[in-house]
């Protein structure tokens, strides 16, 4: 019957037919599918005490010869195997199967599903390739047993399983586990616990996921889209946490005055994280004024213990004068700028580089350079940035 449908009361279908029709799995070929075990909680999981082991109840579809299609196979009780006596000598290496038998095609004269357990062949390094008998079957566990293995003497259940399961789903379904590529748009996920998510093209799996045109790949309350050729928009905030990161501080607090003291102390809101193995690129800008060449401006750092860089301001120089002064010096060293009267407001443009070795705090500093009544102030505004560069 070349052309026949499922179902429908036409007489003559076989069961071979009927499975044909209704097995709608993973495909492996125009008339094939991919043998697995259905995922979901532990299905026909083994484990084992003494010699005895134990096959969890699970779901399976079995695959056969092209002719007599794929067989769903359940396993709704927990069933038992029991593992033979090792060689005196020699390791060997025993398989568990789940293998149906059907009499139309193996001439088993049955037909039934069962959990076979099959013993390797002693001192040969290898596993049965096939069960006994049957054409459709599926590999569930490799078991390696010690020479000598007895039940005074058992095997370890924790270190003798190989797990040979393999996983399958419906047509167009994520297959979990390094399934076989067999049309263009199928996905796995090849990753385990990883959860690596692969297309295959027709001919490679490769690890992307392609939108058109107007897609949009949305993360909680984040989208990104595309916005012009060769051009990605985020909307939203964007945070990157290695090479290429972009920190900001800005200071929104009140203006800080530093009086009479030429001890440092934190600016407020001007300070940022840094961790250990990075280096970065230091910019910002500075709001202040303060008594006429008199208190002055006096800028560092607290900085991370071990880290190392250097940095220079770009403001008016000290005495009165509008001389700019960009001279460089060490992250742990201070410069100075001028003031030039109160509520005369300039400002120091910061520029620099720290390589950190201990993760901690970049924080930026000031005082006055001579101790003066009439406060020197830094002012909101100011703000403070960090691109990290390595």
């Amino acid at each position: 019957m070349a052309v026949y449908a499922a179902w429908n009361g036409l007489t003559g279908l076989t069961r071979a037919m009927i499975r044909l029709a209704t097995t709608l799995m993973t495909p492996t070929g125009a008339l094939t599918v991919r043998s697995g075990v259905i995922p979901g909680g532990t299905p026909l999981l083994l484990t084992g005490s003494g010699m005895t082991g134990s096959v969890a109840p699970g779901r399976a579809v079995v695959q056969g010869t092209s002719a007599q299609g794929a067989y769903p196979a359940v396993v709704d009780t927990a069933t038992s195997i029991t593992v033979a006596p090792g060689h005196a000598s020699l390791a060997r290496i025993d398989t568990v199967w789940l293998v149906v038998l059907d009499t139309d095609h193996d001439s088993s004269g049955t037909r039934a599903a069962q959990i076979v357990y099959q013993q390797g062949t002693a001192g040969s390094g290898s596993a049965p390739t096939a069960p006994a008998s049957g054409t459709a079957y599926l590999r569930l566990w490799d078991i390696n047993v010690k020479a000598g293995a007895s039940s005074g003497d058992p095997i370890n259940w924790g270190t003798a399983l190989t797990d040979q399961r393999v996983y399958t789903v419906p047509v167009g379904g994520i297959t979990p586990g390094p399934a076989a590529g067999s049309y263009a748009g199928q996905w796995r996920d090849a990753g385990g616990v990883a959860g690596i998510l692969e297309r295959y093209t027709g001919a490679v799996w490769e690890a992307a996921v392609r939108l058109g045109n107007a897609g949009v790949l949305g993360l909680g309350d984040v989208t990104i889209t595309r916005s012009a050729t060769a051009t990605a928009q985020v909307n939203g905030n964007l945070s990157v946490t290695g090479v290429g990161q972009v920190l900001h501080a800005r200071k929104t607090s009140a203006t800080q005055p530093v009086t009479s003291s030429t001890t440092l102390v934190p600016a407020t809101d001007l300070s940022l994280p840094v961790v250990a193995g990075a280096t970065y690129e230091i910019d910002g800008w500075v709001v202040y004024d303060g008594q006429f060449n008199a208190g002055d401006l006096k800028l560092g750092w607290s900085v991370p213990a071990g880290s190392t860089g250097t940095w220079s301001i770009n403001a008016p120089g000290t005495g009165g004068t509008l001389t700019y002064s960009p001279g460089t010096v060490a992250i742990a060293a201070t410069t100075t700028a001028g003031t030039y009267g109160a509520g005369g407001m300039v400002n120091a443009a910061v520029r620099g580089y720290i390589t950190v070795t201990t993760t901690g705090t970049l924080q930026l500093q000031f005082a006055q350079n001579s101790a003066q009544p009439t406060p020197t102030n830094i002012f909101p505004g100011s703000w403070l940035r960090l691109h990290r560069v390595a």
